[in-house]
């Protein structure tokens, strides 16, 4: 058991401390949503992502099983898009 669980058990509850800084939640350490937001990502999310991004590359691989190539249907002009690049 960590020595320190029921410190952060009681920093995640919202205890609210002292700040200099002002305005909405700058005297809570840890908010909760972060936390959930975890938990979903770790769960729910990972299982299901990776089975959605199988079954992705499978539907685009029966797709083109299906119909093969799909012809262009104006013939290519030779023209290319240039890349912008930011300074």
């Amino acid at each position: 058991m960590n020595p320190l669980a029921e410190y952060w058990r009681k920093v995640r509850e919202g205890v609210a401390g002292y700040t200099a800084v002002r305005g909405q939640e700058t005297q809570v350490l840890i908010q909760g949503n972060g936390q959930n937001w975890r938990q979903l990502r770790n769960g729910p999310i990972a299982g299901f992502g990776g089975a959605a991004l199988a079954v992705t590359v499978f539907a685009l691989g029966v797709f083109y099983l299906w119909l093969g190539k799909v012809p262009l249907i104006h013939p290519r002009t030779g023209e290319t898009v240039r890349h912008l690049r930011c300074s």
